[in-house]
């Protein structure tokens, strides 16, 4: 180690640099040495430095003589000058003409490698440590007959980290005069110098990472360690996040904090520290670069307090980072990566507006239906390249309401050789690339022709991705499911047309039922009355006739009056009246007047006459009054044949009525002259009606748009029935009622009939022709005030005559029936409602406005009387099928499971009757030759079972016959042995025979009972075994038998 100031030449760092600088600035003039501090070298200098290799300096000097010094940073300086000066006579400068400068300058730390620059036209070249310098450096230019000229070299040596400490050796260049440094030895920081130990080294190691499956709502969790193996004891350390790759809005949260950078204080040598780091996916993107995480020390850092701005210029740090990933693709791309749920598609084009479909028999193409997808990330990829990633398929699924299996819908694909491949239907597949616009919709057709039948069905669109065994939406998704309908079956008329019956009465419901329910807002109806064979019938005198105007059948007989045009005048009977332009005559037509002729009667006796039937205008113009015949009241001919009438369905009389398959309406007869009607026959017609050459768009439709294939045509006829012996029902509504508290009182319906009977003018003898059904309160706060009233008016009694106030009187048939009634009340209505000031009466003379009001009158029905009600009555044969086709035609779905059931007449009831009873007929048949075989069977069963248990029997009973039999054999060998032993001894006890006798008698006896009971006790034992043996068989017996 050298010393500034030491009495021992060989240390001292003054006689070393002027030993060697005082022979090597080109004179051999004394160095002399001073302290001052400079910088290391002006600007204008340094801007021209050049970068050297010091180690080729210091091979050239390696012969020479090396000082080291050795010293510690902390704010202390190491500094020395060297100055040298050289005089000549002739001086010239170029450069520094005229020039005097002086320059003082200080840098610390790093900021020049190698420097090069000029003094006395030769060039030095000097290595600067990355150390504190200064260095003072005067040029002097003097011109005149004596140029002076010097240099100064000289160096500082320092460092602020109190923890530095360098070891320097010093070479002496003699080609400069300069001194060239070598740190060999120390240790340094911020930031750490060649050839020393580092203080501050920080590492940094990922320890774990997540899997390359991470969920996009799931954290992506990396566990680090942070460690410094320098030599310092205590370190600060910056631990941050590179985020100039992180576009996409990545969150980095280090230890559960939010995290961009954090700073570590007293990181102590070789200690691990541990950490965690979270990264949470941005808002839109699955994937990103992976991002650096990096270590570094605090005074390299710019974010530090304690950074040192000219340490972050140096090209050597110790900063150290590691890359944050859990997805490698190559050796050079590195990925955070979380797992993309399966791609989405969205319904488009028609399906997307109407949320559903139809296809029908209108539909372009019947055989097909698009399909139209959005891919929402068709900016990225098609569908088809999504299958390079997890992507597999985008199916169609289908099936039909109620099922539970979904099903593949599939698509034919042209071949380019013409020919067509049915696939299924794949948005991702290959062959669908090309039908995915730019902007990410794709179509295809769903085969429907002889693949799927006619229901209604629910679609969806999957895509299906690798299963990665998390949440569903993961691995797949689903659109909506959308509903629809195939049908392409149109409806049909489903048998006749209701009533089934001809005659139909005026105001009774005409209907046509479907084998669907039908809509009721789209088809025309032309309804046709055809009132041929009707002429009119009216009064003579209009005045003074009190009969309105009728139609009626030609066949009928009415009076005869004839008119002609032609000039009559004296002729015999032939009046002309005023203001008429034709001569009239009714008597002496032929023989007197002609009171009761036919239509056709009547008319050819006019012609007879050189004249004709008198029109209606004539009639009513009073053109016929004063010829001689008839009354003025009396009903005669006219020659008006009525015209058919023609409605359609907006026309007011016309009412349309839809009820499920039932299509129906009636004409309201309120809106038309009945008497007109009657009799007359209908033609109808219901579909599509084109008219002066113009298309109709209407049809009958049903509920899926399918128009009938060819319209529906019946005919009926209006049931000629007696109108005076018919009544009347209709409601009415009724204001200012004074008695109605109580609607159900007798008051109550006597002000009703009281009302109506004032406003018709009806006698006090007709009072009960008006009947009140029911009544209901109609006010809104229950006070009875309004009222609504079913009325019915009953025909005129035929036994008397029927009475106005006004005192004219008539027989019943020329008064008012009840339909005429109800007319001259609706006029009543209508006139108080127009505010006329007038009513009425049933003559149709004015009277004077009531105080009640009848607010309406509606729901008019015409009742025929007992007689009549046979000519609108079903026939009995037909009741049945009415009424099902009346309840048919109510259904409203195929899902009422009686719909598929078939409407069958009489005929084919019969029928299916008997195939029903011919068929049970054998069943039974059946039934009975199987339960024959059963029984035959059942015998054959119990009879082998009989024959097993009597041969079980017979084998028990023969083996106790051979126990029984071996018993007395054995008995008998063992008597005969007892014989044989007695007879041996006989003779040695024949002395003992006497006295024995007694006894062997009384033991040949006990022997033969014993044998006695034996054989009882065997016979005893088998009567047991087949008593069992019978029960047993008896109890198997009966149990197969029940």
């Amino acid at each position: 180690t050298f010393e500034s100031n030491t009495n021992d030449p060989s240390k001292s760092i003054n006689d070393w640099f002027a030993g060697y600088g005082a022979n090597d600035m080109n004179n051999e003039e004394s160095v002399k040495i001073t302290d001052q501090a400079a910088g290391v070298a002006p600007p204008s200098l340094a801007s021209e430095k050049e970068a050297l290799d010091n180690e080729v300096l210091v091979g050239e000097v390696k012969d020479k003589p090396v000082k080291r010094i050795q010293f510690s940073g902390g704010g202390n300086l190491f500094s020395m000058t060297m100055d040298k000066e050289k005089v000549w006579d002739e001086v010239q400068l170029s450069c520094w003409e005229g020039c005097n400068k002086e320059t003082d300058n200080n840098i610390k730390g790093p900021g020049l490698d190698e420097l090069s620059f000029k003094v006395f036209g030769v060039g030095i070249e000097t290595e600067f440590l990355p150390l504190d310098f200064n260095i003072h450096a005067v040029h002097e230019s003097t011109k005149g007959e004596t140029d002076t000229s010097s240099t100064s070299i000289g160096f500082v040596l320092g460092d602020e980290d109190p923890q530095d400490e360098f070891v320097v050796d010093l070479y002496y260049d003699d080609k400069f005069g300069t001194v060239i440094f070598k740190t060999v030895a120390g240790q340094s920081k911020c930031p750490h110098e060649k050839n020393t130990a580092a203080i501050e080294d920080p590492r940094i190691t990922v320890t774990r990472r997540p899997s390359q499956h991470v969920f996009p709502n799931e954290d992506m969790v990396f566990e680090l360690e942070m460690t410094n193996v320098g030599v310092g004891e205590e370190s600060q350390f910056i631990l941050y996040t590179q985020h100039r790759d992180n576009d996409s809005g990545l969150k980095f949260f280090l230890d559960g904090n939010n995290f961009a950078a954090e700073e570590f204080t007293n990181i102590r040598k070789d200690s691990t520290y541990k950490k965690t780091l979270v990264i949470q996916r941005g808002p839109v993107s699955y994937q990103y670069s992976a991002p650096d995480i990096g270590l570094e020390s605090a005074c390299e850092d710019g974010s530090s307090s304690i950074n040192d701005l000219t340490a972050s210029v140096f090209d050597e740090t110790k900063s150290v980072s590691q890359k944050l990933y859990n997805v490698q693709e190559d050796d050079d791309t590195f990925l955070i990566k979380f797992v993309e749920p399966c791609p989405k598609v969205e319904w488009a084009g028609e399906l997307n507006r109407d949320r559903h479909f139809v296809v029908n028999t209108n539909s372009d193409d019947p055989d097909n239906l698009e399909v139209i997808v959005f891919n929402p990330n068709h900016g990225q990829a098609k569908l088809h390249n999504m299958t390079s990633d997890r992507l597999q398929n985008v199916f169609l699924y289908y099936r039909e309401v109620g099922d539970l299996h979904w099903s593949k819908g599939r698509t034919e694909i042209v071949n380019d050789d013409g020919s067509a491949d049915s696939l299924t239907i794949d948005f991702a597949a290959e062959y669908a690339y090309k039908e995915e616009s730019d902007y990410g919709y794709s179509s295809l057709k769903w085969a429907l022709a002889n693949k799927v039948p006619e229901g209604t069905y629910e679609i969806r669109v999957d895509t299906e991705c690798d299963q990665l065994g998390g949440p569903a939406d993961m691995d797949s998704y689903s659109t909506s499911i959308l509903s629809g309908v195939i049908d392409l079956t149109p409806p049909e008329q489903y048998g006749a047309a209701l009533p089934l019956r001809e005659s139909i009465l005026v105001g009774e419901e005409i209907a046509a039922v479907f084998t669907e329910p039908v809509r009721c807002e789209a088809f025309d109806l032309a309804v046709t009355a055809h009132l041929d064979g009707l002429s009119m019938v009216l009064c003579g005198q209009s005045d003074k006739c009190n009969l309105k105007p009728k139609l009626m059948p030609q066949s009928s007989r009415y009076g005869v009056r004839c008119c002609s045009e032609e000039d009559k005048g004296g002729v015999e009977d032939w009046v002309k009246n005023d203001g008429c332009d034709v001569w009239a005559k009714s008597k002496g037509l032929d023989n007197g007047c002609h009171i009761a002729e036919t239509y056709e009667d009547a008319k050819a006796l006019c012609e007879m006459n050189g004249a004709r039937l008198c029109t209606r205008d004539e009639l009513e113009a009073d053109c016929t009054i004063g010829t001689g015949c008839y009354k003025t009241d009396q009903l005669v001919w006219s020659s008006n044949m009525f015209q058919d009438v023609e409605l359609d369905r907006n026309d007011p009389p016309i009412q349309i009525s839809c009820d499920g398959r039932k299509v129906g309406f009636q004409i309201d007869p309120a809106q038309i002259n009945v008497e007109d009607w009657i009799g007359a026959k209908l033609t109808v017609e219901m579909g599509k009606i084109n008219t002066a050459g113009i298309e109709s768009p209407s049809n009958v439709f049903d509920m899926n748009g399918n128009p009938i294939a060819r319209n529906v045509k019946f005919e009926k006829t209006v049931g000629n029935i007696d109108l005076d012996q018919a009544s009347t029902s209709f409601t009415v509504t009724l204001k200012q009622m004074s008695n109605c508290a109580d609607v159900s009182s007798e008051v109550c319906l006597g002000e009703i009939k009281d009302k109506i009977q004032s406003l018709l003018k009806l006698s006090n003898n007709d009072y009960n022709r008006i009947e009140v059904e029911t009544v209901s309160d109609a006010s809104t706060n229950g006070s009875g005030e309004s009222v609504s009233a079913r009325i019915r008016i009953l025909p005129a009694d035929t036994t008397r005559r029927l009475r106005h106030q006004g005192g004219i009187s008539a027989t019943v048939s020329n008064t008012k029936h009840s339909v005429g009634l109800f007319r001259a009340l609706k006029s009543a209505v209508e006139a108080e409602q127009g505010n006329a000031g007038r009513v009425l009466d049933a003559t149709g003379a004015e009277s004077s406005k009531m105080d009640a009001m009848i607010v309406n009158i509606k729901d008019m029905k015409i009742l025929p009387s007992d007689s009549d009600m046979k000519l609108v009555t079903t026939d009995p044969e037909l009741k049945e099928e009415e009424e099902e086709l009346y309840h048919y035609g109510s259904m409203k779905g195929d899902d009422d499971i009686r719909v598929s059931q078939p409407i069958l007449n009489k005929v084919e009831r019969q029928a299916m009757v008997d195939e029903i009873e011919k068929k049970e007929r054998s069943m039974v048949e059946e039934m009975k030759e199987e339960s024959k075989s059963r029984e035959e069977a059942m015998e054959a069963h119990n009879e082998a079972m009989m024959n097993e248990m009597k041969k079980d029997e017979r084998n028990m009973v023969e083996e106790m016959k051979e126990e029984s039999k071996s018993r007395e054999e054995a008995m008998e060998a063992h008597n005969e042995a007892m014989m044989n032993e007695m007879k041996e001894e006989k003779v040695a006890m024949m002395d003992k025979i006497e006295r024995m006798s007694n006894v062997e008698d009384a033991l040949f006896r006990e022997l033969k009972e014993s044998k006695e009971k034996l054989l009882q006790f065997e016979w005893m034992a088998v009567t047991l075994v087949c008593v069992g043996i019978s029960l047993a068989a008896f109890i198997t017996l009966r149990r197969n038998w029940t």
